[in-house]
């Protein structure tokens, strides 16, 4: 029976692993939606800036230009790259200059151009203008275009299908030079794609851009030519591909730096792959929990978890450092569980906070981190003792004796503590500017390079600014279209007077039944247009009757239905018109991005003064840092209940109040003074120093509670010491590596954490117990943090 006891855990512990196996291999959908990392929003224009962030048109841009060869060369292999990636369906739209239309598409504008054109106005057909436009054609065909001139002009004479397609194309687009789009200086070929996914979903962006560089491969017609990329979804795949890049090489270093300490200290090769156990579980653990309560994990908390968990290495190395010679390990582990159990209790605690963040990322994160720690807590407490021989050679006494005289030199340095804490208040009280960062791009390792490649291109294909626009809310789909309409008369206004240089907005493509209705007003009866005929063409060599299928295409629009939305589904004209005109939930919303911004006061004071909740001037950037920065603050209430909770934890955990301030003063001093460092050496800090933070507040934890154990000899306060080190070691290792990633995000996790884990372990062995060894009788039982603290 007491054979089967001692195996139970085992037992159970391989049951546990075999179902979170399950359900990593069966369940877990790893996903890379960034949106995930957005806040919750909570109003309507907020609800909208999440959704442009993650499916907005202009997010879904891809900027293509062709280089390094001469034009003609250029343009044909734009043209071959067009046709595939057109091909290929993961495009909504695609152009270099040419006509994208399909037949039906082409049909539809050309049956309802009356309805669409903004030409068709009174006195639109005249006779004299009816007599211009005539002579206009005229010269047409004879140009390069007369074929197309040709077809068309029975049709279309006064060029209302050319007009509408035209605006459909946009009204500034780049010249074009061998029938496609080029650069000012003729040196690129140019392109414009849209991508079918949304920016944030990096799997499917990421086979978008596989397939425009093997479509270019197939297209190029020499090796010269190069191909360039720029847009949302371009850097999203390329932050991406360089943050796992990083993340995999610089944790396989750390590991491989972690096991080589971990030889040098044990000594054993066995000791070492036990201690990576309890880590080992705590992420798969970690990971099946988060997929059960979220149906998915994303791929950034997968790898800032397991970055986060791996603070858990510290519980085995407890166990084998606090282990004396012939001792059997779960009888050390009794001895220090008391003490493990409270430092993981109140890490835990610490990380729950993220738990009710507004962003699903960093829930996942902190229920990863939970449920991590705590399932290595117990395969070190129940399955290592198991696992472990019977007994081990201690460390040398000299080698120990050494680190003890360093703590209790640190000891006499016990204000230290309380420096940092006042000097860091005073820094914050007199520090000019916020400390916290408030522009997310400067997160980004999209180096300024491609930044400045990638303005240069919007500029040079008029491709909209992915930033500012216009927010337009309705109770209808006309509704909303009429309200565009009187904005953009008020914006055309503004183009004139230079304070942007253009706009779009999903009126220009398909206008309001109401102005739809007077476009049809304003076309002739079929005897007003036959007489105006006659009248235009008599000096003008067309022969009689050529123009019948103008009359008849006229006096049909007359009595046509207006268009709407749902005209204009299942074409690709639907899926632009869609990007700017949409349901969102009860309301319509209509988007007016802007271009080439100028006189962004002229802009604010007009929207002042205009003083109407549906209309709403949005710059993302701006708008998301101050959404994501409200989130800041509110996690930062958050961890100030978590920090509250950990007290409360500590108090009825430890017998003295005196022994609670000690713990807690040396890790607010290590908090603060980690912080202080990180404003003077000119950071900023953000929610991933907020993540780094907790890491340092549990880790700071452990060596209090840890310096202030009860001893009942004095070797056992060498082994403590010794574990300690150990710890601080393998954490400075692991985060110290991180610390020269030039990826912003690792970067400040990694330089926060292994600064404060150095602070910590500094200052909590500067209020470390009183050396004294404890009179108590052994005969009492194991003492520990939990109970009979000496008094300093």
């Amino acid at each position: 029976m007491t054979g089967f006891r001692s195996r139970l855990p085992i037992l159970l512990w391989l049951a546990l692993l075999g179902v979170a196996t399950w359900v990593v291999s069966a369940q877990t959908r790893v996903v890379t939606d960034l949106t995930l990392f957005l806040p919750r929003a909570s109003d309507p224009v907020e609800n909208l800036l999440v959704a442009q962030l993650r499916v907005g048109s202009a997010s879904r841009l891809i900027l293509v230009a062709l280089e390094g060869a001469p034009s003609r060369a250029l343009a044909r292999t734009s043209a071959a790259l067009v046709d595939r990636l057109r091909a290929s369906r993961l495009f909504a739209y695609v152009n270099n200059g040419d006509i994208p239309w399909s037949p039906r598409e082409q049909n539809l504008l050309l049956q309802n151009r009356y309805l669409l054109s903004a030409h068709v106005v009174p006195g639109r057909f005249a006779t004299k203008a009816l007599h211009e436009s005539l002579e206009e054609r005229l010269r047409a065909l004879l140009s390069t275009v007369g074929a197309f001139e040709k077809h068309l002009l029975p049709r279309d004479p006064t060029g209302e299908f050319q007009a509408v397609s035209q605006m459909w194309a946009g009204e500034r687009r780049p010249q074009r030079k061998h029938g496609v789009w080029f650069s000012t200086d003729g040196k690129r070929a140019l392109l414009l794609a849209e991508t079918r996914a949304p920016v944030f979903d990096l799997q499917a962006q990421a086979v978008t851009l596989s397939r425009i560089h093997t479509a270019f491969a197939e297209s190029a017609e020499t090796e010269a030519v190069r191909l360039v990329l720029s847009g949302p979804s371009v850097f999203a795949v390329a932050a991406r591909n360089s943050i796992r890049g990083e993340v995999w090489r610089l944790t396989t270093l750390a590991i491989g730096l972690v096991a080589v300490l971990l030889l040098a200290v044990y000594r054993s090769a066995r000791t070492l792959l036990l201690t990576g156990l309890p880590l080992l579980t705590g992420v798969l653990m970690g990971v099946a929990g988060v997929s059960l309560v979220f149906g998915s994990i994303h791929s950034i908390t997968l790898a800032f978890g397991a970055t986060v968990i791996g603070v858990a290495v510290d519980y085995p190395i407890h166990l084998f450092s606090h282990r004396k010679a012939g001792e059997a390990a779960d009888s050390t582990m009794t001895r220090i569980w008391p003490t493990l159990r409270l430092s993981v209790l109140t890490t835990a605690i610490g990380y729950t906070a993220m738990l009710f963040s507004g962003f699903t990322g960093l829930s996942q994160l902190g229920l990863l981190a939970i449920v991590g720690l705590i399932s290595a807590a117990m395969v070190t407490r129940w399955v290592l003792p198991v696992l472990s021989s019977s007994a081990r050679t201690e460390e040398p006494p000299q080698r120990r004796l050494s680190i003890i005289r360093v703590v209790d030199q640190l000891r006499r340095l016990w204000w230290l503590s309380a420096v940092f804490i006042v000097v860091g208040t005073i820094y914050f009280v007199f520090l000019d500017h916020s400390p916290w960062e408030t522009d997310i791009a400067n997160l980004s390792p999209i180096s300024a390079r491609h930044k400045a490649l990638d303005r240069a291109l919007r500029a040079e294909l008029g491709a909209p600014d992915v930033r500012k626009l216009f927010i337009v809310f309705g109770d209808s789909a006309e509704d909303t279209l009429q309200r565009s309409e009187r904005l953009a008369y008020t914006l055309n206004e503004f183009v004139e007077r230079r304070a942007l240089t253009g706009f779009d907005a999903p009126s220009r493509y398909m206008p309001s039944k109401a102005l739809q209705r007077q476009r049809q007003a304003a076309l002739p009866t079929e005897a007003s247009l036959r007489r105006t005929l006659r009248e235009a063409t008599r000096d003008l060599p067309f022969r009689k009757g050529l123009f019948e299928p103008f009359v008849a295409d006229v006096v049909t629009a007359r009595t046509s239905a207006p268009l709407g939305p749902a005209d204009f589904q299942g074409t690709a004209l639907g899926v632009r018109l869609s990007s700017l005109l949409f349901r969102q939930g009860t309301q319509w919303v209509a988007l007016l991005p802007l271009r080439g911004v100028i006189n962004e006061t002229t802009l604010a004071q007009w929207v002042s003064r205009l003083n109407d909740s549906q209309v709403h001037y949005l710059d993302l950037k701006v708008s998301s840092n101050q959404l994501i920065n409200r989130y800041r603050d509110e996690a930062l209430m958050l961890l100030v209940w978590g920090a509250a909770a950990i007290v409360l934890v500590l108090v009825l955990g430890l017998p003295s109040l005196r022994v609670v301030l000690r713990v807690l003063l040396s890790v607010a001093a290590g908090v603060i003074g980690v912080v202080m460092l990180l404003l003077v050496f000119d950071q900023r800090l953000s929610l991933f120093h907020l993540v780094a933070l907790l890491l340092v507040a549990g880790i700071g934890l452990d060596y209090g509670l840890f310096f202030n154990r009860v001893y009942q000899e004095r070797a056992e306060r060498e082994r403590t010491a010794r574990a300690l080190a150990v710890c601080a070691a393998t954490t400075m290792l692991v985060f110290g590596v991180l610390a020269v990633s030039e990826t912003p995000v690792l970067n400040a996790i990694g330089t926060t954490t292994a600064t404060g884990a150095i602070l910590c372990l500094v200052l909590s062995a500067t209020l470390c117990r009183d050396p004294t060894i404890s009179t108590s009788s052994t005969s009492a039982g194991p003492t520990d943090a939990t109970a009979n603290f000496s008094t300093h």
